[in-house]
């Protein structure tokens, strides 16, 4: 999987999750992209287990986790922390100037 294509991946589960403002943790194990949520049903399961990189989910009750399979998960894993922080950092930078 490309750098490209972990982006790709990142990109599309974020906003299935409810967003970076949703989002309270994020680290990963061997398979799983493991999350901590602010508000669990702005989760979009469904979509989620639609996405061809989803091998599945599963709640235990303190995170979300979101199955990715060994290897794509440490690709995927950065590059949905990096989309995270730059919606943080977008929305709290100060907006430019209208002319």
């Amino acid at each position: 999987m490309t750098t490209d294509k972990n982006r790709a991946t990142a990109a599309a589960i974020l906003p299935l999750v409810g967003g970076p403002d949703n989002i309270t943790s994020i680290a990963h194990c061997m398979t799983r992209l493991r999350i901590s949520l602010r508000d669990r049903t702005l989760v979009q399961d469904e979509a989620l287990r639609a996405l061809p990189a989803v091998l599945g989910v599963v709640e235990d009750g303190t995170s979300y986790q979101i199955v990715l399979g060994p290897g794509a998960v440490a690709r995927v894993t950065p590059e949905f922390e990096a989309l995270v922080e730059e919606a943080r950092a977008a929305a709290t930078a100060p907006s430019a100037p209208s002319a």
